[in-house]
């Protein structure tokens, strides 16, 4: 399981500002990002690096999908 963020981001970091893991960054250059080599989904909005994310494995709920105004994350069984 990962977690997705789609089109409908509109760019407001209430996700970001709310990850307990410091999970979700920005897009931007040519998609790679850091040591990682992960191939965001889109380079216009955030995305949720699934090696750091733990889908708040310790907590009632997964911050970043109760805090985004736009209902853009997900969990996604088919990403790895």
């Amino acid at each position: 399981m990962s977690m997705l963020i789609n089109d409908d981001c509109i760019n407001c970091a209430a996700c970001a500002a709310e990850c307990p893991e410091s999970a979700i960054f920005i897009a931007q250059g040519n998609g790679q990002f850091y040591n990682y080599g992960f191939q965001p989904l889109s380079t216009e909005h955030y995305f949720i690096l699934p090696e750091i994310c733990n889908e708040c494995a310790d907590l009632d709920e997964v911050k970043c999908i109760s805090v985004c105004p736009m209902d853009a994350i997900e969990i996604n069984n088919n990403l790895i």
